[in-house]
């Protein structure tokens, strides 16, 4: 699921969506609020309550309504990537309360108030068009967030926090008793951890943990989870060949040939190359009425792609998911702050699957992968 929000959310540049999606409720879901409780922190079952398929709500309704009179300025701002890639953070959070706030600010900022025309006043006005586009992708995101509550809810009892504080150099008794957590009672974990921290073993009872962490949580994050049965593969003496099937026409099949140019690779010899066919699992692109882009695990043929996302490399990381991998990057409801946590693993802020930027690429491992899947004899 998928794809790309990071650059988009300005509490951190956006990816895609996690390929954990469900889909009972979907994109376009209305979450009711009202201005006497906006602001309110929100449970699992009033989330859940609030997904329905009555459209959006109407601060996001006038929020796009002012992205669509920007549409020209919005599309060369995106092309010609006029401002820079903020330096990533390894975890950001995200509340209702900050997305409502930026909203309502931007709908009244003189600056958007006008069109712009011309590249000269796109680029004078790059730093606030920016600002629209991130806060309305990550608003998209949010409604998709708090409607699927129940995944991110559970996600949330993983302790990745626990996981990212050890990587980044924290060795405390909290921490490591969090990730023994994940096999043991709290209790127990505590009590072990104080033991051998004064025993001069917390270092050794840390490594122990977040090995386990390691292959039950992160390592699936880069491999492959599902093949598509209209892949097919053709090797020749110069080069592997992977054949992705699609019945997309026009936009969308030009969309595709971009999208495949990233998952090309000279040291591995494999390329991609998309072909037009009838078959029923041949991918196509969907375009939807609210965000964000995704793939769903029940029909990783369809790319959902949202309103401002007919872009090459937001397709690649979509097509990535068909190809059969997941999201790298972390999404979690976290009970205490009530809200959203994001974040990625800073080694892996180049891959395309984990964040969406100009240079994000496809690793040589995942090439292999590929050939491992769809090009056995």
């Amino acid at each position: 699921m998928q794809v790309f929000y990071r650059r988009f959310f300005t509490f951190v540049p956006v990816s895609i969506l996690l390929t954990l999606v469900i889909s009972a409720c979907g994109p376009k879901a209305n979450l009711g609020f009202n201005k006497t409780k906006e602001n309110q922190p929100i449970t699992v079952m009033q989330a859940l309550s609030r997904c329905n398929s009555n459209g959006p709500e109407e601060l996001l309704r006038e929020l796009e309504s002012l992205a669509q009179k920007q549409q020209f300025a919005l599309s060369w701002l995106s092309r010609f990537n006029l401002t820079k890639i903020k330096q990533r953070t390894s975890e950001s959070f995200i509340s209702r309360a900050d997305v409502t706030t930026k909203a309502k600010a931007l709908l009244q900022h003189p600056q958007l108030l006008k069109q712009y025309s011309t590249i000269e006043a796109i680029s004078g006005a790059h730093q606030i068009l920016q600002e629209l586009a991130d806060v309305l992708n990550q608003y998209r995101r949010l409604t998709f967030l708090e409607c699927h509550m129940q995944a991110y809810w559970s996600l949330g009892k993983i302790p990745y926090d626990a996981y990212l504080a050890g990587i980044e150099g924290d060795r405390s008794v909290s921490t490591v008793a969090k990730l023994c957590q994940v096999d043991k009672g709290a209790a127990l974990c505590f009590s072990q951890a104080s033991v051998a921290k004064r025993q001069g073993k917390l270092e050794a009872m840390y490594a122990q943990y977040i090995l386990s962490f390691e292959q039950r949580f992160v390592l699936p994050r880069f491999r492959m989870v599902d093949q598509l049965s209209s892949i097919t593969c053709d090797k020749t003496a110069a080069a592997t060949i992977i054949n992705v099937a699609t019945s997309a026409s026009g936009q969308e099949l030009a969309l595709l040939h971009a999208a495949a140019g990233w998952w090309q690779s000279s040291d591995q010899k494999i390329q991609l190359r998309v072909v037009s066919s009838t078959d029923s699992q041949a991918v196509y692109i969907e375009h939807t009425d609210h965000g964000p882009s995704h793939v769903s695990n029940d029909a990783r043929h369809r790319i959902n792609l949202a309103p401002g996302h007919a872009q090459p490399i937001v397709v690649a990381h979509e097509l990535g998911h068909s190809l059969g991998f997941p999201d790298c990057y972390f999404e979690s409801w976290d009970k205490d702050r009530r809200g959203f946590v994001y974040f990625e693993l800073p080694e892996h802020t180049e891959n395309l699957m984990c964040s969406i930027h100009t240079q994000a690429k496809i690793p040589d491992d995942y090439f292999v992968q590929l050939e491992q899947a769809y090009c056995r004899d």
